[in-house]
């Protein structure tokens, strides 16, 4: 029972200083990321393989905290990470962030989950429905000429969805104009920006996370402690007991209050 408690109490310590690093990162002051290369994309999460679409060059994304290679960053209405390498950070906001194309559809179609027709179809396409373009991604060829699919999003009965469509298939102007606004470059040190939030922390926010990492570190050192104690507890009594034996000969006495 009390190795559980003890297993028990360092899952809390650990979810405790978890928290104490994300409340660390929401205090970072959020800037505008200028994607100044091609092959940037945007992630749903911090891993290679969940790219949802390649961000038009010249655009921006607008960047929360940073992770070892990621900042948690928002394109348009979407929220999902960046590779550092891929954008650069600003001080400034621009005038036009995201690129702002729309397109249509040729023919009546789909907006499907990945790009590929064999994948989950999110809602039916009519050659009057406004698009709305936010990147592209390679997929399933369709025709002799390209394999790149849009992401976009449309709205339809008062909601929103999101999804690829084939490019093939629409009336899509290749060449979004370029974005020249620029900013001068935030320098920020990624080795000491853990420590430059903290520092940034309010006095009460810094109280909540002793509190929250000390209650549980005191009762694992409690907990540990308190075996030993017992022991001792038990071998100061059993000490107590042997003195009040009387020995007369083959045979022990013992005191009347112990019986």
């Amino acid at each position: 029972m009390k190795k559980i408690v003890i297993i028990l109490l360092f899952v809390w310590l650990s979810l405790a200083v978890a928290q104490s690093q994300n409340m660390c990162y929401a205090t970072e002051q959020e800037y505008y990321a200028k994607i100044q290369t091609g092959g940037a994309y945007f992630y749903s999460s911090q891993d290679e393989l969940t790219s949802m679409f390649e961000l038009p060059y010249s655009y921006f994304v607008k960047t929360k905290y940073a992770t070892d290679k990621y900042f948690s960053a928002t394109y348009k209405n979407l929220n999902g990470y960046v590779k550092k390498e891929d954008v650069v950070r600003m001080n400034g906001n621009p005038q036009q962030p995201f690129a702002s194309a729309t397109f249509k559809a040729f023919v009546s179609n789909y907006l499907y989950a990945s790009p590929t027709q064999t994948s989950t179809t999110i809602i039916d396409i009519s050659t009057s429905d406004i698009l709305a373009y936010y990147g592209r991604k390679s997929g399933e060829q369709l025709n002799s000429q390209t394999n790149t699919w849009f992401f976009c999003s449309v709205e339809k009965n008062g909601q929103l969805y999101y999804g690829y469509i084939f490019s093939g298939i629409t009336d899509y102007l290749t060449n979004i104009p370029e974005n020249t606004e620029t900013f001068e470059v935030v320098k920020d040190s990624d080795s000491g920006e853990q420590n430059k939030q903290i520092a940034t922390l309010s006095t009460k926010t810094k109280i909540m996370l002793i509190i929250a990492i000390a209650i549980p570190s005191v009762l694992i050192l409690y907990f540990l402690i308190k075996p030993s104690r017992v022991l001792a507890s038990k071998a100061i009594k059993n000490q107590k007991r042997e003195k009040k034996k009387v020995h007369h000969g083959d045979y022990f006495e013992f005191d009347e209050n112990e019986l």
